[in-house]
């Protein structure tokens, strides 16, 4: 019987160990889980982050967008400006040099007139 006993007290020993090893055990895949845990948390508000960073950037993308649109219109507006004013400037030269061809031959007619008088 103290055989038996002494035999049970060994598996009763063992038992424990065994128990020991695998409570150590949970205790360690808890800790790794509580360490995926916290990276998931990081990666998490990493992403959200990142998110924010690419709202931004949209926002300033549409308002540049926006921007290079207007400017456009604009240089479009002075350009076309620019244009009317050197036709404008052409029909002008054109007036003064016809009034100034005009007087010349006037002139040169009263001179020939002149000649012819003489």
């Amino acid at each position: 019987m103290e055989k038996i006993l002494q035999q049970i007290l060994e598996e009763l020993k063992d038992l424990r160990q065994g128990q020991d090893i695998q409570g150590k055990r949970v205790e360690r895949v808890e800790k790794g889980q509580e360490a995926l845990g916290v990276r998931l948390e990081h990666l998490d508000n990493g992403q959200d982050l990142l998110a924010r960073q690419q709202t931004t950037q949209g926002r300033q993308i549409e308002k540049l967008h926006s921007d290079l649109t207007k400017l456009a219109v604009h240089v479009e507006g002075e350009i076309t400006d620019k244009i009317r004013g050197l036709y404008d400037d052409r029909e002008v030269l054109r007036n003064v040099i016809t009034d100034t061809l005009h007087r010349i031959e006037n002139r040169q007619d009263r001179h020939g007139e002149q000649l012819n008088m003489h």
